[in-house]
């Protein structure tokens, strides 16, 4: 996935570079770059409540149901671009966290023609546990070819 978003937190700008910098000046672990990729992501957006018109109500609340109405209106497309904004830096390190790991365990060093095979495979088996699992599957996997 290619993209011209950048991504910045604590004057740092969020790159596969980066990544490979800070594995091989710390020497940490799988787990702790996905952590440090992960840490990048800004909050997830949470939705307003919706305003409730009482039961039992007078014009006055009425009046005042549509004002909170319309406030909450202007807030839910903010949300919506902020989640859209928030889904798109998502995406970005995912891609950048699959390139990583790829490059990382030498999914370039097998053939051609096994390299999507090998990764869907190890993702299929991983995920749910987290790119570690991924990386850590992609390993045994590389394995059988060298």
């Amino acid at each position: 996935m290619e993209t011209n978003k950048t991504i910045e937190k604590n004057g740092l700008t969020f790159s596969l570079s980066l990544l490979k910098q800070k594995w091989e000046e710390t020497n940490q672990s799988i787990s702790s770059i996905v952590d440090f990729a992960y840490s990048f992501k800004p909050e997830y957006p949470t939705s307003p409540l919706q305003p409730r018109l009482k039961t039992s109500h007078t014009s006055d609340d009425v009046l005042e149901y549509a004002q909170k109405m319309k406030v909450y209106e202007l807030e839910s497309e903010y949300i919506k671009t902020a989640k859209a904004e928030y889904n798109m830096v998502f995406s970005v390190i995912e891609t950048v966290l699959q390139e990583f790991i790829c490059e990382e365990v030498g999914l370039n060093t097998i053939p051609e023609q096994y390299r999507k095979k090998v990764f869907s495979h190890a993702w299929e088996s991983g995920h749910s546990s987290g790119w570690p699992e991924v990386y850590l599957h992609l390993q045994s996997l590389i394995e059988i070819f060298n």
